[in-house]
């Protein structure tokens, strides 16, 4: 591909990536483009997951430059990348990329060459803080609300690329086996810093293919969601219900937990979320997962959910403000309508599976969100309604689950990257009183 075909298709992608997850849109784009080589697809990708690391500052500059009655340029694919190409490589950059040559995006609209020509002449303007942290400015308050002095590293560790990390399935093999293997692949690993289970692979590196992940000998997770898992604190034997089970990742590390040992019912609304997790279930020679799919406004599918088990686990279905860094656009599709949605969809959750827990059991709330409305103001509200149920500070848990302790020391720990170099996670244990 040249580097005009390269950019339309950052441009169309960036285009696509307004109302899907970036890393969702390429591999469908590239499925139907079996002819951009490895190299095109890297560079692509890269570009593209760029531009949106900068959105906030590039969208700010495009419409502090534009006036209301403009129309164009709007902050679309196209216009974005105009704006990251001025700012680094000048009018010479855009004009050896934007002629329509050799498949690459049309040449300059006047409007374009107006707009290009003031935005020159105002590369210096500062943007606020939240164009140049890369979020909305409606999250501004409650961002600020998480952070307080710290917002500027919080966000600027959300707004890098994440490590690739493994989770060893200990039903197949030992962390210090696969250690070994990726050692003797000349593939760079180290253990991560709190789960026991965890691998940290140097950056770059990209295993889906990998035959210790073919084999189900490990599972790509962040070491948050490892975390998250290993907090649950489950034993061989228990009866658990992952309330919101998705792919499995958790699933399948609370599987190993108990030995296969027990019954781990996993439910979600999404058929195809399931057939995924009982593909992988397989592959890990998992054998004490069941699942199940639900309909969480129909009492009938939730009648086949058990009761009375020892551990809940929701893993909420929240803003994931805590992911950025694996998706770079999730706040800007994220709205003030959506985000309050998903607030009573976790209110219903936990009030759910606080009638499936058995008297001394457990029910564990996780999010990948840092918004305190999602979490503590969520977790307050529940044991408002709910006296007999009380947190268990995580530090007591964390002294037998974790190799080290974490360094927040709140009863419900907010997890981040700068903080503890994982992805957002939020987690808080719960127990019912007998």
């Amino acid at each position: 591909m040249t580097p005009g075909a390269r950019t339309a298709a950052v441009i169309e992608i960036l285009d696509l990536a307004a109302h899907a997850p970036a890393d969702r849109v390429i591999e469908h784009y590239f499925r139907k483009r079996r002819y951009a080589g490895s190299r095109d697809r890297a560079a692509i990708i890269e570009n593209v997951f760029d531009v949106l690391r900068r959105r906030g500052d590039l969208q700010w500059r495009i419409k502090h430059m534009t006036s209301a009655a403009e129309e164009k340029p709007g902050p679309n694919g196209r216009s974005l990348v105009l704006t990251d190409i001025l700012g680094r490589e000048g009018r010479d950059g855009i004009e050896a990329l934007f002629g329509g040559e050799g498949y690459g995006p049309p040449g300059l609209e006047e409007d374009e060459n107006s707009f290009l020509t003031k935005l020159e002449a105002s590369q210096d303007d500062v943007a606020p803080g939240w164009a140049r942290n890369n979020y909305p400015a409606w999250l501004d308050e409650a961002l600020t609300d998480r952070f307080g002095d710290d917002l500027d590293a919080e966000m600027a560790a959300l707004n890098v690329r994440a490590p690739l990390d493994l989770r060893v399935n200990t039903l197949k093999a030992t962390r210090d086996e696969i250690l070994t293997q990726l050692s003797d692949d000349d593939i760079d690993a180290s253990l991560c810093m709190y789960s026991v289970t965890g691998i940290r692979i140097a950056e770059g590196k990209f295993l889906r293919k990998h035959r210790i992940i073919e084999k189900g000998l490990a599972e790509p997770q962040d070491e948050g969601s490892q975390i998250a898992a290993a907090l649950c604190a489950v034993k061989p034997g228990q009866q658990v219900v992952d309330l919101c089970a998705g792919g499995g990742g958790k699933t399948l590390a609370l599987a190993a937990a108990m030995e296969n040992r027990g019954q781990i019912f996993a439910c979600d609304p999404d058929p195809r979320r399931l057939k995924a997790l009982s593909q992988r279930r397989d592959r890990a020679g998992v054998r004490n997962v069941q699942t199940r799919l639900i309909d969480r406004d129909n009492e009938d599918t939730m009648a086949s959910v058990p009761d009375h088990v020892d551990c809940v686990l929701i893993d909420a279905p929240c803003s994931g403000t805590g992911i950025s860094r694996r998706d770079p656009g999730i706040s800007w599709r994220l709205d003030p309508d959506t985000l309050q949605r998903r607030i009573e969809l976790q209110d219903k959750l936990l009030n759910t599976a606080a009638s499936l827990v058995r008297a001394a059991g457990r029910l564990v709330y996780v999010t990948c969100s840092v918004l305190r409305s999602e979490n503590e103001d969520r977790v307050r509200a529940f044991l408002g309604q709910n006296d007999n149920f009380s947190i268990v500070p995580v530090g007591s848990i964390s002294k037998t689950r974790l190799s080290t302790q974490l360094p927040d020391g709140s009863a419900t720990p907010m997890l981040t990257p700068h903080r503890t170099g994982t992805d957002g996670f939020f987690v808080a244990v719960l127990e019912r009183q007998s």
